[in-house]
């Protein structure tokens, strides 16, 4: 994103415009987030989960990725 010209606060959300007129949305509680698009689409998930992680297994799953580990863990 370009750098911000804008942006309000609502709630947990921070909505941002960025001097290209590009929007973002970010909330405060991304871990949170992930839980409930998680939950809302079926997906089973581990608490111990950071935050990036959770979110690559997710991105691919909405996408249609197989997200089970093969083999040893990710590095």
């Amino acid at each position: 994103m370009s750098d911000i010209k804008k942006s309000a606060k609502h709630g947990n959300f921070v909505i941002q415009q960025g001097e290209n007129n590009s929007i973002s949305i970010i909330c405060d509680n991304t871990r949170q987030a992930l839980r409930d698009i998680a939950k809302e689409i079926g997906m089973e998930y581990e608490q111990e989960w950071n935050t990036q992680y959770f979110g690559h297994r997710l991105i691919n799953f909405i996408n249609g990725v197989d997200t089970t580990r093969k083999g040893k863990a990710l590095e």
